[in-house]
C-alpha cells in the first residue's frame, strides 16, 4: 500500500507542501514591496492571502499588473 509509506510523505512535503508555502512568502513580500499600492489596498491584499492562502496568492499574481514591483527612475 503506497499511503502508508514514508517516501510518499517526503514526496508531498517537498514537491507540494513546501513550493506552496515558497508562493506564498513570495506574494506577501511582494505585496509589501509595491509602491504602487496603498495601506489599505496592502491590507486587503494580505487579509485576501491569508483567507485562502493558495487560490489567493494565484488571484493576486493573475491581478497583478505586469513591471508592478519595479522601481521608478
Amino acid at each position: 500500500m503506497i499511503y502508508g509509506l514514508p517516501i510518499w510523505n517526503w514526496f508531498v512535503f517537498f514537491f507540494i507542501y513546501i513550493p506552496i508555502v515558497i508562493l506564498w512568502i513570495s506574494v506577501i513580500i511582494d505585496i509589501f514591496s509595491r509602491h504602487d499600492l496603498s495601506g489599505w489596498n496592502k491590507f486587503f491584499w494580505v487579509l485576501f492571502v491569508f483567507i485562502l492562502p493558495f487560490f489567493g496568492a494565484l488571484i493576486y499574481l493573475a491581478a497583478r499588473p505586469p513591471g508592478a514591483r519595479e522601481i521608478p527612475a
